[in-house]
């Protein structure tokens, strides 16, 4: 959990938060990310819009799929949590479909 330290800064848990990248799947980064959330939720935290968390939340997702989720103008953290969703699935629909096509392209030169 976070503490206040004497100095009116969170320990480490902002910190956490800000330099929170996804790494894998958008299910782990958000799992991640909701982590924070709630601890800092708790917390006395002066920028705690709406705004900040869905800003905060884009800023760690793979550029990829944050320059789609923008495009969309997510205004609320559960909205962007089902546009990274839908957007994840997407790409890796676009990608298989490119798989085939290229392993159709090279087993037809085979043959």
């Amino acid at each position: 959990m976070a503490t206040l330290r004497e100095d009116g800064a969170f320990d480490n848990t902002i910190g956490a938060l800000i330099n929170l990248k996804q790494t894998s799947t958008v299910e782990k980064y958000r799992s991640q990310f909701e982590v924070l959330y709630e601890v800092l939720s708790i917390g006395i935290l002066i920028c705690s819009t709406e705004k900040f968390w869905v800003s905060t939340f884009l800023n760690g997702l793979k550029e990829e799929i944050r320059i789609r989720i923008t495009m969309l103008k997510p205004t609320l953290l559960q909205e962007a949590f089902g546009f990274v969703r839908l957007q994840e699935e997407e790409i890796l629909r676009e990608y298989l479909g490119h798989m085939q096509k290229e392993l159709k392209k090279w087993t037809t030169k085979k043959l």
